[in-house]
């Protein structure tokens, strides 16, 4: 196995529903085969981060991305994102260009920060950026802010700042906060978001799909005490899910599919049934009862099925799945500390040389030998535990204690 993806039913309808914006961003090495995890992550309509497929690649190439891209396309039966964000990886903005040439690629502000800490090293500096890539400006306003930086850091011959295209498609579609204007359209009959009532200069709505305060304080003059329906995004809703139309692929489901989904079904229903029978011991003899009734039916409805339909077999020779093969990617080399021998060096108490211990010291068996030679009654020089000697606290003798001392005199009544 080279390449592998994946998703599940849950992942298909999230993606259908909230799947206008595709996070599209990879890991190096978190596994123990070295291989690329990429994960297409999206938000829900609580703002929260779902999962809608990942993905184990052999390398990073722009063949690789490409396939991949097509594979998640085909899966989510060819539904379209509008928008693509990525770390900025030359790979991925090729595939993305290749398989999705309507969707806008984006660079993920959190990547060109991270790449800011690492290139400018200043808090001054650090302040400068954030302030022209972060703040609601228009075109003109970007264009000012950062010229004042150049000149003010003299940053006009840094090879990273002076690449400002990926900066420049961050900022260029935010607005300014001040001055704004509000047009309302009281007679315009609309409940869609693309031709709203009310229309902001400073471009929250479209933005974030979120009406404005400048919205609000017009609502709050013309004495408009419910949102249009045209100013509700449908994605930011509480039932954003049971609005969204899924179009489920024509494809037959396999049977092994159907009878773990009703496994699934199963498992969680008697679980809320076992756990109030539970408690008492009416509802545990009656629910064990029913258990064995329903038991035996259930084995015969089975049993049946399967002389019908017969049992299942492979119609072709199964391939064996191997280990994956360890890859090389981009970013540095985790060492493995397990294997890798210990650093510290072994000193031997006898000799204090170093490399071996007292035990297999060489100089320690030398004089052990030519001791043993010449006839020494000396005991051989390896270590031994001293015995401790017992002393008697009455007459301060050693070889025995108190209750075995012969001076101890007898209790006077």
């Amino acid at each position: 196995m080279v390449d592998m993806f994946w998703r599940d039913g849950h992942s298909f309808v999230d993606y259908q529903c909230y799947g206008d914006v595709l996070i599209f961003d990879s890991t190096y090495k978190t596994n123990v085969y070295n291989k690329p995890l990429v994960l297409f992550v999206g938000t829900n309509n609580h703002r929260g981060s779902i999962v809608f497929g990942a993905a184990l690649l052999s390398d990073e190439t722009v063949e690789t991305y490409t396939w991949l891209l097509r594979k998640f396309l085909d899966s989510m039966n060819g539904k379209m994102p509008k928008a693509v964000i990525t770390d900025g990886d030359e790979a991925m903005r090729t595939a993305i260009r290749t398989v999705m040439p309507e969707a806008r690629h984006r660079l993920c502000i959190w990547h060109i920060g991270q790449n800011a800490n690492g290139h400018l090293k200043s808090a001054e500096k650090l302040k400068a950026f954030n302030r022209c890539i972060r703040k609601y400006q228009t075109v003109e306003q970007f264009d000012r802010l950062w010229q004042d930086m150049l000149d003010e850091f003299d940053l006009h011959d840094n090879d990273w700042i002076n690449n400002g295209s990926r900066v420049y498609k961050v900022s260029v579609y935010k607005r300014p906060n001040f001055e704004h204007t509000v047009t309302y359209y009281p007679r315009k009959e609309t409940e869609s978001v693309a031709d709203p009532i009310m229309v902001c200069s400073c471009g929250m709505f479209e933005y974030r799909g979120v009406s404005c305060r400048h919205m609000f304080s017009v609502m709050k003059n013309e004495n408009i005490f419910r949102l249009h329906k045209s100013l509700i995004v449908k994605t930011w809703s509480r039932d954003a899910r049971s609005v969204c139309e899924i179009p489920y692929p024509n494809k037959e489901m396999p049977q092994e599919a159907v009878q773990v989904s009703r496994y699934g079904a199963l498992t969680a229903d008697c679980n809320r049934l076992c756990f109030y029978a539970s408690k008492t011991q009416e509802g545990y003899n009656m629910l064990k009862m029913k258990i064995d009734r329903l038991a035996v039916i259930m084995e015969g409805l089975a049993s049946d099925q399967e002389k019908v339909q017969g049992t299942a077999k492979p119609t072709k020779k199964g391939s064996i799945m191997r280990d994956l093969v360890p890859s090389k990617t981009k970013g540095r080399e985790k060492s493995n500390k397990k294997n890798e021998p210990s650093r510290r060096t072994v000193t031997c108490g006898y000799c204090k040389g170093g490399g071996h211990n007292i035990q297999t010291c060489p100089v320690r068996k030398e004089h052990d030998i030519a001791e043993a030679e010449l006839g020494s009654d000396d005991p051989p020089s390896v270590a031994t535990t001293a015995k401790r000697v017992v002393h008697c606290r009455n007459c301060k003798q050693a070889g025995h204690t108190y209750v075995t001392c012969k001076k101890k005199q007898p209790r006077t009544e």
